[in-house]
C-alpha cells in the first residue's frame, strides 16, 4: 500500500496553499514519483507548481469525466481538494457539502473503480469543534460547529466506511492551523502579517481564542509519511505542535518579527464568528508513533519564514 519510487501519484487541490507543498515534498522525496495535479483554480494558482515538471489537469473534483481522466494508471492519491475558508461556508452551506463531502464521495468510489493502491485524505482540527479535554487525541469525539468542518467530516465518515465496507485502502490525516507561505486565504497569522505591513493598527475578533499552529512544510512532510507507512492506514491521525497560543499573544508575535514596537488593537464584531471554537490543542502521539513525524519549525521561525516570503512575494493570493 506505500508510496514507493516510480510510482504515478495525483494531487487534488495541488496547486492550494498544503496541496503546493506537498507536491515539493514529494519531487524532494521521490525523484522517479510521476505527479499528476488536478485543481479547478478557485483558490489555487498556477505559479505555486511553476517549474516542478508536473502533469497538470485544470478539473473539479465534481467534474466524472475530468476525475476519471486524473485517476488513469494513479498508484497513489492525495485528495486535498475542498472548499476550505470556514467564513465562507456560512454564506454557502450547500456548496461546502456538495463539494467537500459529495465530491471526495465520489473521487473515493472512482480510486475504488481504478484500484487505486493508497489513498490520503486531508481532513482537519476542526471536525472536533469545542473539545472537552486537552490536550485533544483521535479518539476525542467529534463535534464541528461550522458547515465547513461538518462537511469534512462527512468524507472522513464516507472514507473510512468505504474502507471497512469495500477495503478502500485510505488514511486520514488533521492538521491543526496551518499556516506558512502562499496561503490561499486572509487566516490569523497571514492577515497580522498584511495588517503590520500596513500600519500600527490591528482588527481582530476573539483575542482569547487558542490555536495551536503547524508551519505548512512540517504539515506536508506529515502527509507524505502517512502514504510511505501501512500503519496509517484505516485511521485518522492528528498532525500539530502539541502548543497552543492565544490570538492576543500571537499578535505580540507577529508585531515584534514584523518589527512594529507599539500597535493598538480594535476587536471587531464583524470578524466574530458565528459559532467560534475557542480552543485548539492537540495531541500528536500517534503521529510520532506511527509516523516517525514531529514537527520542525517552531512557531517563531514559521512566523518568520512566512514574513520573509510575503515581503518578497509583495501580496498574498486575495490582496492580487
Amino acid at each position: 500500500m506505500r508510496l514507493k519510487s516510480g510510482d504515478r501519484v495525483l494531487v487534488t487541490g495541488g496547486c492550494g496553499f498544503i496541496g503546493s507543498a506537498l507536491v515539493r515534498e514529494i519531487k524532494a522525496h521521490y525523484e522517479n514519483a510521476r505527479i499528476r495535479v488536478m485543481d479547478n483554480l478557485c483558490s489555487g494558482v498556477l505559479e505555486n507548481i511553476e517549474g516542478l515538471g508536473i502533469e497538470f489537469i485544470q478539473g473539479d473534483i465534481l467534474d466524472a469525466e475530468k476525475d476519471q481522466v486524473a485517476l488513469d494508471d494513479v498508484d497513489v492519491v492525495f485528495h486535498l481538494a475542498a472548499l476550505p475558508f470556514i467564513p465562507d461556508s456560512y454564506k454557502d452551506p450547500v456548496s461546502y457539502f456538495r463539494v467537500n463531502a459529495g465530491g471526495s464521495m465520489e473521487l473515493f468510489m472512482r480510486a475504488l473503480d481504478s484500484k487505486v493502491r493508497l489513498v490520503i485524505y486531508v481532513s482537519t482540527c476542526e471536525v472536533y469543534g469545542n473539545a472537552h479535554s486537552f490536550p485533544i487525541d483521535e479518539s476525542h469525539p467529534t463535534n464541528p460547529v461550522s458547515t465547513y468542518a461538518a462537511s469534512k467530516l462527512a468524507a472522513e465518515k464516507a472514507a473510512y466506511a468505504l474502507y471497512k465496507e469495500h477495503n478502500l485502502p485510505v488514511a486520514i490525516l488533521r492538521p491543526f492551523n496551518t499556516y506558512g507561505s502562499r496561503d490561499s486565504f486572509p487566516r490569523i497569522i497571514p492577515d497580522l502579517i498584511t495588517q503590520l505591513h500596513k500600519g500600527n493598527e490591528l482588527k481582530l475578533g476573539n483575542m482569547d481564542a487558542c490555536r495551536d499552529f503547524s508551519y505548512v512544510e512540517d504539515v506536508a512532510r506529515g502527509i507524505l509519511l502517512a502514504a510511505s507507512t501501512s500503519e496509517a492506514v484505516g485511521r485518522a491521525i492528528n498532525l500539530c505542535s502539541g502548543e497552543e497560543i492565544s490570538v492576543r499573544d500571537l499578535a505580540a508575535l507577529v508585531a515584534k518579527s514584523v518589527g512594529v514596537n507599539d500597535y493598538r488593537v480594535t476587536v471587531e464584531a464583524a470578524r466574530m464568528r458565528p459559532s467560534d471554537v475557542d480552543r485548539f490543542l492537540g495531541d500528536r502521539t500517534q503521529a510520532r508513533e506511527l509516523l516517525g513525524w514531529e514537527p520542525e519549525v517552531s512557531l517563531e521561525e514559521g512566523i518568520e519564514r512566512t514574513i520573509r516570503w510575503y515581503r518578497q512575494a509583495g501580496k498574498w493570493r486575495w490582496e492580487r
